[in-house]
């Protein structure tokens, strides 16, 4: 958890540097009282992390470890949620969100293609920033539980690894439009991490793997 936690702290960092912004995509605007339901969507920049691979098998036979950098393409995330606003800003919601990544590679001869998913469940808490306009800035933090599978094509490590239960967390920022009183519409970047952990994969092999990504995102909430 060491690593997720820094992580997250970088990414709290981050986005205090790009916007003031909150995901109003994830509970909805200032109406106290009021549920929000959404719905969101983006790319998802996988970020190129270490996977330690153990009892793979050579041509020959033989058994060994080896590690190697899981290098990504540009994916995509999908996700909906239901919150609740219970002050003048703050917000509660539960999310669920599906991301997908190509892997390009996986070097020291491991991998040459494959693929990432994950499908996360988290509970978000946001604050919405009520500037007397229709644009709504909000910024939000969010823990949950996570799966996680990873597919190598090609390579020694070839083959699918699969995982469950894994720590997840994620921060956002963003700004929303209000359309109309009840809908909203979003812009959003979120940083969304999962803990190391070993899995297993093909046979009596294993990897020790995270993942991480940055998500740029759009998205429409409706308040009632």
């Amino acid at each position: 958890m060491g690593k997720l936690k820094l992580s997250l702290l970088a990414g709290v960092a981050a986005v205090g540097l790009i916007a003031a912004g909150t995901s109003a995509s994830a509970q909805g605007f200032l109406t106290q009282g009021s549920w929000t339901i959404k719905g969101f969507g983006g790319a998802s920049f996988g970020q190129e992390t270490t996977g330690s691979f153990r009892n793979l098998t050579d041509e020959d036979g033989d058994s060994f470890n080896e590690s190697g950098k899981v290098k990504l393409d540009t994916g995509y995330t999908l996700g909906a949620g239901i919150g609740y606003i219970f002050g003048d800003a703050w917000g509660l919601g539960l999310e669920y969100g599906y991301r997908n990544s190509s892997v390009k590679s996986v070097n020291n001869g491991l991998g040459n293609g494959g693929r990432v998913t994950s499908n996360a469940f988290m509970l978000n808490g946001t604050y919405a920033f009520d500037n007397g306009g229709v644009w709504v800035p909000y910024v939000g933090l969010g823990f949950g539980i996570a799966d996680l599978e990873l597919k190598v094509d090609g390579g020694d490590a070839d083959g699918k690894y699969k995982t469950d239960g894994l720590l997840a967390g994620q921060v956002f920022g963003g700004v929303g439009y209000e359309i109309s009183p009840q809908t909203v519409l979003t812009g959003e970047i979120r940083y969304y991490g999962t803990e190391e952990k070993r899995f297993d994969g093909p046979g009596s092999s294993s990897v020790k793997y995270g993942y991480q990504s940055f998500d740029l995102l759009v998205g429409v909430a409706y308040r009632f």
